[in-house]
């Protein structure tokens, strides 16, 4: 099995597009430390590193990441019937607009350097994955299940079994630190957002009426798992200090402590869900497949 990586950090927008900077602490860190955790691990072929400020292998942009990835699925393609891994990880602002033209409903975007991404938009391209390709994509932003789990009907698992197996002390704790984490809110709100859709009109409006609004799971040939910051409805936290990372990607390194952790990928997210939040914090789909059952996340060769 061969692996790839593709790791995107955007801490701060074009001002001309956005009319704003949007400037938010911790997702250029953020998307450092994943590919470092690729980067350091025997097998992965080719990582790249996407950043607002440039630094790594190129800028944000969504060109530069469509790039990448179109990249990496022709890769895969020439593995032939050998299997390939391949991460993907996003850590910026996430945007959401209600859509009221010719379908009422809401969308979700990844904010990029240059502009955002309609969720569909990224959905399309992983339906090039071919078979045997397993891929693990963490979404680090506001509305995050939403842009990775809305429409593909993989199943997210639910809390209510980990939140029997918690004290009230335990849930309690859990729930001061839901109250407490978001020092900086990792979102656009719904106002900012339809001023850019607005000032960009046939940029947005046209792929959201044209592209596809539901991908079913069963049109992947790829086996994939979705890990998101939140729910579709919420919101996450950037950094609490300058140099530091936003907080999920914090909980997640703190648990991946340094390649130690020992688990599959269910047994991640019931850590990452106890420190982020049972409401509103991690989410995750796709995970039951035989192989995010039975390795270790990132580590493709490393059997749980």
């Amino acid at each position: 099995m061969k692996g790839y990586s593709l790791h995107v950090g955007v801490g701060e927008v074009d001002f001309d597009h956005y009319l704003s900077t949007y400037k938010v602490i911790g997702p250029e860190k953020d998307a450092k430390d994943l590919y470092d955790i690729t980067s350091n691990i025997n097998g992965y072929k080719k990582s790249f590193l996407l950043t607002s400020s440039g630094k790594g292998t190129a800028k944000a942009t969504s060109k530069n990441f469509f790039n990448a990835l179109d990249y990496i699925i022709e890769e895969t393609k020439k593995n032939g019937k050998e299997e390939s891994y391949v991460v993907i990880s996003f850590s910026g602002h996430g945007a959401r607009y209600e859509h009221e033209h010719k379908l009422k409903r809401k969308v979700e975007f990844l904010c990029f350097h240059d502009k955002m991404v309609l969720e569909h938009e990224i959905k399309v391209e992983l339906l090039k994955f071919p078979k045997g390709v397993k891929c693990f994509i963490i979404v680090d932003c506001c509305y995050s299940d939403g842009i990775t789990q809305s429409g593909y009907g993989l199943g997210t698992l639910t809390i209510e079994s980990l939140s029997q197996e918690l004290s009230k002390e335990e849930k309690e704790a859990i729930a001061e630190r839901e109250r407490g984490i978001l020092n900086s809110i990792k979102r656009m709100t719904g106002n900012q957002a339809k001023g850019v859709i607005e000032s960009n009109r046939k940029e947005y409006l046209d792929k959201i009426e044209t592209v596809p609004a539901i991908i079913s799971a069963r049109q992947f040939r790829s086996s994939i798992c979705f890990l998101s910051a939140c729910d579709k409805d919420k919101k996450t936290g950037a950094a609490d200090h300058a140099n530091g990372n936003s907080f999920f990607t914090d909980k997640l390194l703190s648990i991946w402590n340094g390649g130690d952790f020992e688990g599959n990928y269910n047994m991640l997210h019931t850590f990452l869900a106890k420190k982020t939040g049972l409401n509103g914090g991690a989410r995750i789909s796709g995970a039951y497949a035989p192989f995010f059952i039975k390795t270790v996340p990132f580590d493709f060769n490393r059997e749980y």
